[in-house]
């Protein structure tokens, strides 16, 4: 039997949008907490995103 095709990884920008889509969906409706914590949680994704791309540029360069 046949391996099943691995799953593709979605983008870190598209991750994003969907974050700060629902960050304003969110404050627009009156959740303004709720709001913070997606802001707060899209911002630590993408330091480590931009993290791990960084590591992944240094050590190709090594």
């Amino acid at each position: 039997m046949s391996e099943p095709p691995a799953r593709r990884r979605r983008s870190p920008g598209r991750v994003l949008l969907v974050a700060a889509l629902l960050a304003g969906v969110l404050a627009v409706t009156s959740h303004a907490q709720a709001a913070l914590l997606v802001i707060v949680g899209a911002a630590i994704y993408g330091g480590v995103e931009a993290f791990l791309a960084w590591r992944k540029g240094r050590d190709a360069e090594l």
